[in-house]
Parts: C-alpha cells; structure tokens; sequence
C-alpha cells in the first residue's frame, strides 16, 4: 500500500513536470536556471530529485521482472548526483546547452517524461 502511494505521487510529479515542459518549455528551463543558480535550491532541489530516483529503485525492487524501473530510479539518482557534484562552470553550461536546444526537442522530452510517468502510475496501481 505504501509502495503505490509513494510510486503513485512520484508518477504525478513527474507527469506535471513532463506537462509543464510540453506546454511551456521556456518558462520551465528559466525556472530550472533559476533554481540551480541558487545553492539552497539547487542542494533541495537535487537532493528531492535523487530521493525520488532512490524511491523508485527500492519501490519497485520488490519483484523480479522490475529491471527497467530500477534503471530508470538509477539514471534519475545519477543525473542528480552529477549536477550536484558539477563545478559550478560546468554545471552553468550544461544548463545553457541544454536550454538552448530547439523547443520540439524539449518538447519531446515533455513527452517522454509524461509517457514514463503513466507506465510508473500503472506499474504502481497493479501492484509494483
């Protein structure tokens, strides 16, 4: 039961967040810029990120056939970890390559995001 409410609220951030950048993606990489420029954000922010990465890992470890969400709630705990380790330089262009991508393509990452966050809610409701 807990498992699928955990599962359950990290599937509804990320399907708000993959909408988010779907419907504005300019709003959202400023946003993104503007909460990693400060370090109180960017600690709770990163720290939140590789929380929920870990959560998915340890929710859905319970069974056997659960590789692909172990690997996702890796790469998620990964992604945080290097942004937070980043000197600041690099961690800045990072930023600023990625937000200077064309707007279909972080579009597209909207999507891709809203698509695993509905297989992350139906894997929760089934039992993960």
């Amino acid at each position: 039961m807990q498992t699928t409410l955990v599962l359950g609220f990290i599937s509804l951030v990320w399907l708000a967040a993959g909408a988010a950048l779907i419907a504005a993606p300019a709003w959202l990489s400023g946003q993104v810029q503007r909460h990693l420029a400060d370090p109180f954000s960017r600690f709770f922010l990163l720290q939140g990120a590789a929380l929920t990465g870990v959560l998915v890992v340890l929710g859905s470890s319970v069974e056997q056939r659960s590789w692909f969400w172990i690997a996702v709630g890796s790469l998620a705990t990964a992604k945080s970890m290097i942004l937070l380790g980043l000197p600041a330089h690099r961690r800045d262009r990072l930023l600023s390559w990625w937000c200077a991508r064309p707007q279909w393509l972080q579009r597209l990452g909207g999507a891709v995001t809203v698509v695993l966050a509905t297989l992350l809610a139906i894997y929760a409701v089934r039992g993960g």
